[in-house]
């Protein structure tokens, strides 16, 4: 009996060590497995971190793209060269400007590499020097505002040599074919300016014209389109003068016409120069008779205070063009081919070279009235006719020696180009 109770007992023994043996093993597995989900934790933490710095890094270079946009323009090492003819008057001082900003924008945006500006006061023999020496210093594209068209030949000829693009800017030239001018459409300007003369006198009365700077290419096309509308009618040009686009030599001139002329009727004047036009009126008490104007800032309000119901025709010449021919130049610089049908030259029109952009803007006090919605001033293709109140609403952050205006987008540059 003792010896089974011995063998119950030593069964019961190893059993329960055989338990507890098991219990223990299974408490290991609970453990691994325990450990193995907070690996796995952490890994997917990991995992998630590591996708949220890539998602984050995306981003960023997301903006950073952005902030490095270049219009879709590559870039470049370029030296771009700007020889400005006449620095006088406000509307230089902007279009000078203009060209400044546009530049630096792309130096900024690595586009080019840098610029120089160079400006003359109507000194031919002058302005080219400063193209000789834009040469010199490696420039690989001149946009040039020319002084005298009859004096661009040297330019031309010391580009060519030079291997160096040309590209005149704003004002004709017109004397060779390949070279191409982006122009503002001076023939527009002044067409619609003096068809609205023709229009408001009925064809006929006394009128003076006070002319820009004798000689300048702006003036010569404009002053020939004057000629041509009014050759037209039974309206009698009693003098003109220049004022140089100058306010200080207009009010001048106007006043000198005043004292010879009591019968004005209205007065055909190129831009910059209304203001002192306007003064000279007031100085000789006298009323002010219809008139062209200028669309810098200082003269819509000045128009805005004279009331009533007195009208002025003013068509824009865009300060801003400079940066279009800019905008062209570059992608010249980087072999974009040109998609656009070259128009006649202002100056010659069996010259053909000109790409022309018409003038942004035709204001008059009320707009285009039904009165004159079949005059041929107030449909010229490509101008957005507007009424003052319009005018000084869209300018009423300028300055008033800002003119209104506006460019071309780099997307519609794109449009030039295939």
């Amino acid at each position: 009996m003792k010896k089974v109770l011995s063998v119950v007992l030593t069964l019961l023994v190893i059993l329960t060590l055989i338990v507890g043996c098991s219990g223990g093993k299974k408490d290991e597995e609970v453990e691994e497995k325990k450990e193995e989900k907070v690996e796995e934790k952490v890994e997917e933490k990991k995992d998630e971190e590591v996708e949220e710095k890539k998602d984050t890094e995306t981003e960023s270079d997301k903006k950073a793209e952005s902030s490095d946009d270049t219009y879709g323009l590559p870039k470049g090492d370029w030296l771009i060269g700007f020889a400005n003819g006449y620095f006088g008057n406000t509307w230089r001082a902007q279009y000078v400007e203009s060209f400044e900003q546009k530049a630096e924008d792309y130096k900024q945006k690595g586009i080019i590499s840098d610029y120089i500006v160079q400006s003359t006061n109507a000194d031919a023999t002058e302005q080219l020097n400063q193209v000789n020496d834009m040469i010199a210093k490696g420039c690989d594209a001149i946009l040039i505002n020319a002084v005298s068209a009859a004096a661009m030949q040297p330019v031309i000829t010391a580009c060519n040599n030079a291997d160096v693009l040309l590209v005149i800017a704003t004002d004709p030239v017109g004397i060779d074919d390949s070279v191409v001018e982006v122009l503002c459409d001076n023939e527009a300007l002044y067409y619609i300016m003096s068809e609205w003369i023709v229009s408001k006198l009925n064809g006929e009365g006394n009128i003076v014209k006070i002319t820009g700077t004798p000689g300048m290419p702006a003036t010569v096309v404009r002053q020939t389109v004057a000629n041509e509308v009014l050759s037209k009618t039974n309206i009698n040009v009693l003098g003109e003068a220049p004022g140089s686009w100058s306010q200080t030599e207009a009010q001048t001139a106007m006043s000198t016409l005043l004292s010879t002329y009591s019968n004005i009727d209205a007065v055909l004047t190129e831009d910059v120069m209304a203001e002192g036009i306007m003064r000279a009126y007031e100085t000789a008490g006298e009323e002010l008779p219809l008139m062209t104007g200028d669309y810098v800032m200082s003269f819509f309000r000045k128009w805005d205070e004279v009331g009533g119901d007195h009208d002025f025709c003013v068509t824009t010449f865009q300060a801003q063009h400079s940066a279009d021919a800019l905008m062209y130049t570059i992608r010249v610089l980087n072999g974009y081919e040109l998609d656009y049908e070259l128009q006649p030259n202002s100056l010659d029109h069996d010259c053909i070279n000109a790409i022309m952009s018409p003038p942004s803007y035709c204001v008059t006090l009320n707009g285009v009235t039904e009165e004159d919605k079949d005059e041929s001033w107030a449909n010229y293709e490509g101008v957005t006719y507007i009424s003052l109140a319009e005018a000084l609403e869209i300018g009423a952050d300028l300055d008033d020696t800002e003119g209104l205006g506006k460019t071309q987008t780099e997307e519609e540059w794109d449009q030039y180009f295939k």
